[in-house]
């Protein structure tokens, strides 16, 4: 079940057994909101630099990868 909150965002409540976490799982580095709000005004910013050239679109996806792995410890296959 998900719940709106302030400003539009969706938090999903655990389901009934579900697994929960694993064992060796940390969590993330900050608030799920902040590290969210994070993301969103990184691709803004990456999105301009695209758009003017600065920065290639893999440069990109692997900048918000990076960020990803180091506050959620998580390491998505790419």
């Amino acid at each position: 079940m998900a719940e709106r909150v302030g400003g539009g965002l969706l938090v999903a409540e655990p389901q009934a057994g579900s697994a929960g976490p694993r064992e060796g799982d940390r969590g993330l580095a900050d608030s799920a909101r902040l590290v969210a709000a994070n993301f969103v005004a990184m691709e803004d910013g990456y999105q301009m630099d695209v758009l003017a050239g600065r920065r290639s679109r893999q440069e990109v996806i692997a900048a918000l990868y990076s960020y990803s792995r180091c506050v959620t410890g998580y390491a998505p296959e790419e």
